[in-house]
């Protein structure tokens, strides 16, 4: 497993945990994110809803596994929130235990493997991270009917962690790649995109042009996600 670190330093004492937090997820989570074909930055966000990144996992049970019957490890009884005909409620549940981060993230790729429901719904056939998120929401793997778009919504604050994230191992220059563009991004290159777009040059990245990206990328047979990532770019022409 690759160790990444983040490299920001945050004023804020909680951002700070947030962004250690996703760079120590990013290598666990390579080998699951290649074996399903998205990326190790959606594994992260998913670990990070059900887990409240970090804060709230079970015995290192950042996904949210429960311990059915053909479990035979470790397990905790927890009370959990689910959403039952339409309504939140408490409920108790038992949810596997495990003896690593690293091991519940190797377990979570096994359980969605060895369950064919997950292979129907489409999660190893996802062409983007959002495919992935929607197959998982067809698949019942949460009560939550807007679980795709929560993920969506928490992978957003991933990639902006992971861009600050390197190879502990590795002396290397910051990336000339374009930065990825989304909800909350301020400047020139904004401005670019808005002027190829016809819109007003403002250079501030908010709802509203999340919304025309995500008309652009319909329109073009791109996953309609709302960022402007290497494939809207080059549809672009930026």
């Amino acid at each position: 497993m690759r160790i990444w670190k983040n490299t920001r330093v945050y004023s804020d004492p909680r951002m700070q945990r947030l962004a250690d937090w996703t760079a120590m997820m990013l290598g666990a989570a390579e080998g699951t994110a290649l074996q399903i074909g998205c990326s190790p930055e959606a594994i992260v966000a998913q670990a990070a809803l059900e887990s409240a990144w970090g804060a709230a996992s079970i015995g290192n049970n950042v996904f949210g596994i429960k311990a059915d019957p053909s479990w035979t490890g470790p397990r905790r009884s927890v009370w959990t929130r689910e959403v039952l005909n339409g309504e939140s409620v408490m409920i108790e549940d038992w949810f596997r235990d495990y003896p690593s981060v690293q091991a519940s993230i190797e377990d979570h790729f096994r359980f969605l493997r060895d369950n064919d429901r997950y292979r129907r719904a489409g999660v190893f056939d996802a062409k983007s991270d959002l495919q992935y998120f929607e197959a998982l929401q067809r698949a019942g793997y949460a009560t939550d009917p807007a679980y795709a778009e929560r993920l969506m919504d928490v992978l957003r604050t991933v990639l902006r962690f992971s861009a600050d994230a390197v190879l502990a191992d590795e002396e290397r220059k910051p990336s000339t790649a374009p930065r990825l563009l989304m909800v909350g991004c301020v400047g020139p290159d904004v401005a670019a995109l808005q002027r190829k777009l016809g819109l007003s040059e403002t250079g501030a990245f908010d709802g509203a042009l999340t919304r025309q990206i995500i008309a652009y990328q319909r329109d073009h047979e791109l996953a309609p996600d709302g960022i402007v990532g290497p494939r809207t770019r080059a549809s672009l022409g930026l």
